[in-house]
């Protein structure tokens, strides 16, 4: 079978990157620690999904963190939006067949009052891409 499917973070990263830093890993400054800097920040992640021979169906989850919940849950919305109007078109390369929220945007319980994380997941589906 030739043909690859695409990288799925990097389609969310497409998708995500209008409305915040997004990336793959969470940015670190020269000193090793945690860049507030980049704020919002939209971590992306596969967190699971499976593919046949046709069809990738990633299950990803993102993470917003911004500086208070209230920017970090309508920046969540915010990519919800964008993620759910991607069907049928093209991101980070890939056309996108279909999108679905899986889990929609949540603060998760934290000890910590100063948590500014909300969370949300999606399944893309996408077939191999040839060039």
């Amino acid at each position: 079978m030739s043909g690859r499917f695409p990288d799925a973070e990097k389609v969310m990263i497409a998708l995500a990157s209008p409305f915040g830093h997004a990336c793959q890993t969470l940015p670190l400054g020269a000193d090793g620690k945690f860049d507030r800097s980049k704020m919002p920040i939209i971590w992306v992640a596969r967190t699971g999904g499976a593919r046949d021979d046709i069809t990738d169906r990633p299950l990803l989850q993102i993470g917003v963190l911004a500086d208070s919940r209230a920017d970090a849950t309508r920046i969540g919305e915010d990519v919800r939006d964008a993620v759910l109007a991607s069907g049928g078109s093209r991101a980070g390369g890939a056309l996108i067949d279909t999108a679905r929220e899986v889990t929609g945007v949540q603060e998760l319980p934290d000890i910590d009052p100063l948590n500014r994380l909300v969370q949300a997941s999606y399944q893309l589906s996408f077939r191999r891409q040839f060039n």
